[in-house]
């Protein structure tokens, strides 16, 4: 069949009454903010000396498709003396001691924007302010903590007890210019 034959044949339908009809649907989409954080497994850090200890990095994995801010904060045990501290912790319940002992100075970090160690707080600080949008692996950025365990420090020597303190992480996209 030629090209003027099929329009025949279309008008030839459209005459005997068979009507031809056609209609589109537009689909429409947005797509929404990704966002994804994955921090590392749990520290155990081993015997620490007197003096400064520093930790091996820490990496913390976001990736996201908008800028973000990454932050850090310490979760305070329900003793306010404890808020800042290492607190004695027993490992095989998974819990603080209820008036445990502590370390005496305060755990420190660095890592991202931060380049000098700094106290945690119990309110998030600001790791990374306004981090570009990620390659699709995401972007690493190294922690490092720091703490300094004085003589005065007691060692504990009972079994499932270390010493412990909650670090939290917040990613958090920042609103597109």
């Amino acid at each position: 069949m030629t090209r003027g034959s099929i329009f025949i044949f279309i008008f030839a339908l459209q005459l005997l009454g068979n009507e031809v009809e056609t209609s589109e649907q537009l689909v429409m989409f947005r797509i929404k903010a990704a966002l994804t954080l994955t921090i590392p497994a749990d520290l155990s850090w081993g015997d620490l000396i007197i003096g400064d200890n520093v930790s091996t990095a820490q990496t913390v994995n976001v990736i996201s498709d908008q800028a973000y801010d990454l932050k850090i904060m310490n979760i305070p045990t329900e003793d306010s003396l404890g808020r800042l501290m290492p607190k004695q912790y027993d490992t095989a319940q998974d819990t603080f001691f209820h008036s445990g002992l502590f370390i005496s100075d305060t755990l420190q970090w660095k890592g991202g924007d931060v380049t000098a160690f700094t106290d945690i707080t119990t309110s998030y600080a600001l790791v990374l302010n306004d981090a570009p949008a990620t390659p699709p692996e995401g972007t690493n950025t190294d922690i490092y903590y720091k703490l300094n365990i004085g003589y005065g420090d007691r060692r504990l020597t009972g079994t499932n007890q270390a010493y412990a303190i909650k670090v939290n992480f917040l990613a958090t996209q920042t609103i597109a210019k």
